[in-house]
């Protein structure tokens, strides 16, 4: 018996599915692609100078473009224009800027779109949308952290060699100054994406150190790995303690499907995340409970990556912000007995360790004797094991609090013993 024959559409039917699946596999096993000029969407409501810019950008740049093109600003008409936009004479104008796209034949060469820019954005350019955020930032220890570069520590706490404050190193996240020719052109500083960046405008800080350019996203600072990029230092620790403790095992295990995207005065862990990131508990709101804050000290009651520890000031409007935090998840007297932990293990460790070895290297720099394995125990135990027992016990990581922590800690402090009998032991040096 013959089979009955398939009807046009049944075959046409079969054969846009076959093809839809025959695109789709070509394009996984091609991986993500580059957009082309004509794919990015252009918002019409831009002006004429705006869309000139992209138009030119999106030949030249075509990876910026489509990373400013897939995020909000894109979406609320905010271009190029409006945070590269500068004086004509101003502080940071690109004069090259000019002389590349005149007579180029692409619109941006037309007068009527003849724009001053700058490549140096600071926050002063975010402040003109975001003014309570620039303003929370300029008082935050990430708007000065450049002074911090400029002064290390002295005496039986100073770093091994002054080579470690250049411009290649530390000042990679610390930030160094940007310095100008009066053509505009950069002297000296530049690329320059540290945190307390010295801006030609004057301003301190740069907001795409946490937000990257150009998509400029919140999801994107809300994530740990973006404070990892200065964080992971061996002396604080403070990315591989979170990524030890149950907040970072939880975020490691579900993260990829938490709501990153909310809106800030919706993002807690009601409805956007199920453990708190570094964002969460030093920056975004609690709803109901807490406005966001670009201020990262605005809640540490603790400098606990100080060589010797110390209380902030106003400590305790700072732990009782940080506290409402903390009890979206756990009861009162749980965040009030894991606060008096982190007290007596900070006051242990300085009465225990941190102050009697202080003592014992003073008296060997005096003597000439702190040297060889006795300066480096001394640097270990204030640099790096101290540190990392306090952000250990302040983040609930056992593991940085004893085996990162008080465990190497008593080794150097037994090296600065027998390095101090020893020296009192040997002839006074010449």
């Amino acid at each position: 018996m013959r089979a009955r024959p398939r009807s046009s559409w049944a075959r046409l039917l079969l054969g846009l599915a076959a093809g839809i699946l025959l695109a789709a596999g070509a394009a996984w096993a091609a991986g993500p692609g580059v957009l082309s000029a004509r794919d990015l969407y252009l918002p019409r409501s831009l002006p004429p100078p705006a869309r000139a810019c992209l138009d030119c950008h999106r030949r030249t740049t075509p990876a910026l473009v489509a990373d400013w093109a897939s995020g909000a600003h894109a979406r609320a008409g905010v271009s190029c224009q409006q945070c590269h936009m500068s004086e004509e004479n101003g502080p940071g104008v690109s004069r090259r800027h000019f002389a590349q796209y005149q007579g180029n034949g692409l619109p941006g060469s037309r007068p009527q779109n003849r724009v001053a820019v700058t490549a140096v954005v600071t926050p002063r350019a975010c402040g003109r949308c975001h003014p309570d955020q620039v303003r929370q930032f300029a008082a935050s220890p990430h708007a000065r952290a450049r002074l911090r570069a400029l002064h290390p520590p002295r005496g039986p706490a100073g770093l091994p060699s002054p080579l470690a404050w250049s411009e290649r190193d530390c000042a990679g996240c610390h930030g160094s100054e940007v310095i100008l020719h009066p053509d505009g052109s950069v002297a000296a500083g530049w690329p320059n994406q540290g945190m307390g960046r010295l801006n030609p405008d004057g301003s301190r800080g740069i907001c795409y150190a946490c937000h990257p350019r150009h998509r400029l996203a919140k999801a994107d600072a809300r994530r740990p790995r973006a404070c990892r990029r200065c964080h992971a230092v061996p002396h604080g620790a403070q990315w591989q303690v979170y990524r030890s403790s149950a907040h970072g095992v939880l975020w490691a295990g579900g993260g990829k499907g938490w709501s990153w995207q909310r809106s800030p005065l919706a993002w807690d862990a009601a409805a956007g995340y199920r453990a708190p990131t570094c964002a969460s508990c030093h920056l975004s709101g609690v709803s109901g409970r807490l406005l966001p804050d670009h201020d990262v000290s605005q809640r540490l009651s603790w400098h606990l990556a100080a060589p010797t520890p110390r209380r902030r000031r106003h400590w305790r409007r700072a732990r009782t912000v940080m506290q409402a935090v903390c009890r979206q998840c756990h009861a009162a007297e749980r965040v009030r007995r894991h606060y008096t932990r982190l007290d007596r293990t900070v006051a242990h460790f300085t009465r225990a360790y941190l102050a009697p070895a202080g003592e014992l290297a003073r008296r060997l720099q005096a003597a000439g004797r702190l040297e060889g394995e006795a300066a480096r125990a001394w640097f270990r135990l204030w640099h790096r094991f101290g540190p990392r027992l306090r952000m250990g016990a302040a983040m609930a990581a056992p593991d940085y609090t004893w085996w990162q922590g008080y465990y190497p800690a008593k080794g150097a402090w037994l090296t600065l013993r027998r390095a101090a009998a020893a020296s009192a032991s040997l002839p006074p040096q010449p």
